[in-house]
């Protein structure tokens, strides 16, 4: 199966079925006769990028809303080149894929929790930028 076949069939099983864990894919994937391990799962939820909302991933355009930027609690400097950035509880995950998405210079890449993501950035010179960059992102527009 080409990938994007396969990301197709992914898709269309997040929109019709609540699917939980990365198990519950594979499982319904392999009922369907697509044998995929869980790193090439893993990469697939990244790509096509699914996220988690209550509990149950879902594919999704990945914008930033009003909604979003008032989840931002706040963005913070942790030196020599990481970031940390605090949301409203259940929050995080969705934030960080799309701090990922949107490939901000000097960005390395995101890990969330459930409220906080730790932001790798690549050196340290890149550190003020890039939490200027996120800020920018991240502001509510106006109302």
């Amino acid at each position: 199966m080409h990938k994007s076949a396969r990301h197709n069939l992914i898709r269309n099983l997040v929109k019709t079925q609540k699917v939980a864990t990365q198990e519950d894919l594979q499982k319904l994937l392999a009922r369907r006769g697509f044998e995929v391990t869980q790193a090439t799962l893993s990469r697939d939820i990244r790509e096509i990028p699914l996220v988690k909302k209550t509990g149950f991933y879902c594919a999704e355009a990945i914008t930033i809303t009003n909604d979003a930027a008032h989840q931002i609690l706040s963005i913070r400097t942790a030196p020599p080149n990481m970031l940390i950035v605090q949301t409203s509880p259940g929050s995080a995950a969705s934030i960080a894929v799309a701090i990922d998405h949107h490939k901000i210079s000097g960005v390395a890449g995101s890990v969330a929790g459930d409220d906080t993501i730790f932001v790798a950035i690549q050196s340290q010179r890149q550190l003020a930028h890039a939490k200027t960059a996120l800020t920018k992102l991240f502001s509510a527009p106006a109302a």
